[in-house]
């Protein structure tokens, strides 16, 4: 099997997309209702979890690797799930997906650190 360059297929990659952009919806909304209620800092942290979920939605979609399916070493197609035979492509499956979930919990705390600073 060759080096896969995505973990996910096209009707994967599409959900995802839709997943992290009613996320990033999701977190425009509820910053908005903290802003409008003047609500206190410690609670407008709460926004990174939805920021997270956004940038991961965003960032899977449009790169093609999920996190799961990465880390089980497996390839997500549209007719179903296929394991990575190669381990030296499995470990690099397994990279891009940490990198991915690292990402999103850094851009999703780094949102919320902005947020909170400009209340």
């Amino acid at each position: 099997m060759p080096k896969p360059a995505h973990t996910l297929g096209e009707r994967a990659r599409g959900q995802h997309l839709r997943f992290g952009v009613i996320s990033a919806g999701i977190a425009l909304a509820f910053g908005l209702l903290l802003v409008e209620t003047d609500r206190s800092a410690p609670l407008a942290w709460l926004i990174a979890l939805p920021l997270a979920f956004a940038t991961y939605g965003v960032l899977a979609g449009a790169l093609g690797v999920c996190a799961m399916t990465g880390m089980r070493g497996e390839v997500a197609t549209d007719h179903g799930l296929e394991t990575i035979l190669d381990r030296g492509c499995a470990r690099t499956v397994r990279g891009r997906a940490a990198l991915l979930l690292v990402s999103s919990v850094v851009v999703g705390t780094l949102g919320a650190a902005t947020f909170v600073a400009s209340l």
